[in-house]
């Protein structure tokens, strides 16, 4: 499904589309997108409506440091608990729970999210 033009796309800043009464958050990180449920999986909360940041990794004495975009990995915190998704996997940063996240792909400077929905019928304007 085309949800818009990847110029249009604010880097670090989820764009919320509904796709089959889904929400979905669709971030661009530099060259790349990612596109995860607007549900948080702890207690459905709106995960997309959280910070997107790059990984933090335990630095010396358990301080937290920030990685390079290189070494690091973007996730995404939800805003009511501050859990971390990483924004490619879905995955729980520091724990077993899992957000559900889509395929995206840009064309020709358009983005598109495979969900697996199917686009409505087009009705006969008769």
């Amino acid at each position: 499904m085309d949800v818009g033009a990847d110029a249009d796309f604010e880097n670090g800043a989820p764009r919320i589309v509904v796709i089959d009464g889904r929400e979905i958050g669709v971030v661009r990180w530099g060259d790349r997108f990612f596109a995860m449920r607007n549900h948080c999986p702890d207690q459905g909360g709106p995960l997309c409506a959280g910070p997107v940041r790059l990984l933090l990794a335990a630095g010396p004495a358990g301080e937290h440091v920030d990685l390079t975009f290189e070494e690091g990995r973007p996730v995404i915190a939800c805003p009511w608990h501050h859990y971390e998704f990483d924004l490619q996997t879905g995955h729980e940063v520091r724990g077993g729970r899992r957000a559900i996240t889509y395929q995206v792909e840009v064309e020709q400077g358009r983005v598109y999210l495979r969900t697996g929905a199917r686009p409505a019928p087009e009705r006969d304007a008769s």
